[in-house]
């Protein structure tokens, strides 16, 4: 136990030993574990999942990526469960974990002692519960960094505009589950609807919405995209108008 406590981090940044006790991770801040003797639901009565578990608040549609560093190289085995908001102590046994994610360790070898991993989509919201896989007394750290998803939705616009020179007012909202968006707005064209978009204008996610008057500068008929470009903690999203008729 000596040992143990020399090798391993401080207690008060240590994973969980079971479900109920694992403290919120903290996205982008440090977490340190020490990997477990046992696996949940592996077929051993065994118990001793290590401090290894952490709680995680999710939300539906989040991207999640993180990495890290192991105390020692040669964990060819090591990676990293997520399971859903519903699962407990009492049900972990009998339960999968949603993911269940090899790292990949830098180089392409287990020899190197850092590591990386992600999960997209994440399927649920809650708090879901983060163990790490890593061989028997192995210390851990990583840092793990969530980005919401988001969604645009546009104002309407005409049908029709008389000249090529007409401006268009282009109105949207970037809104998320998670909360309030930032970031900027880009708004592109594209003539009849086809072929390459070309970025028009930038502008400031103000609030949640953002606006810009955009002309056709086309003839026959054209088609608007606003675009959400995102600062950390957030994914992009993006929509399109309906072509809209010239003359």
């Amino acid at each position: 136990m000596a040992a143990l406590a020399i090798g391993a981090p401080a207690s008060a940044a240590e994973g969980g030993t079971r479900i109920a006790n694992a403290p919120l991770a903290q996205w982008g801040e440090p977490e340190d574990g020490i990997g477990a003797h046992d696996i949940p639901g592996g077929g051993s009565s065994g118990t001793d999942f290590g401090h290894a578990f952490w709680g995680v608040r999710v939300f539906a549609g989040d991207r999640i990526s993180g990495s890290g560093s192991e105390g020692t190289s040669g964990g060819c085995l090591d990676s990293m469960w997520l399971y859903d908001p519903s699962v407990s102590d009492a049900t972990l046994q009998s339960s999968k974990a949603t993911f269940k994610t090899a790292v990949t360790h830098s180089g392409g070898t287990c020899n190197s002692r850092t590591y990386r991993w992600s999960w997209n989509n994440i399927p649920w919201t809650g708090r879901a519960t983060l163990w790490g896989d890593f061989a028997y007394q192995q210390t851990f750290t990583f840092v793990a960094r969530v980005s919401h998803r988001t969604r645009i939705r546009l104002g309407p616009v005409p049908r029709t505009v008389p000249l090529s020179d007409a401006a268009v007012l282009l109105r949207a909202s970037v809104t998320s589950r998670a909360g309030k968006p930032s970031g900027l707005c880009a708004f592109d064209r594209r003539a009849h609807g086809r072929g390459r978009w070309h970025q028009v204008r930038r502008v400031d996610l103000a609030g949640r919405s953002c606006s810009a008057r955009v002309a056709a500068d086309t003839t026959g008929s054209v088609q608007f995209r606003v675009r959400f470009i995102p600062d950390r903690g957030w994914l992009p999203s993006a929509a399109a108008t309906s072509r809209v008729l010239i003359g």
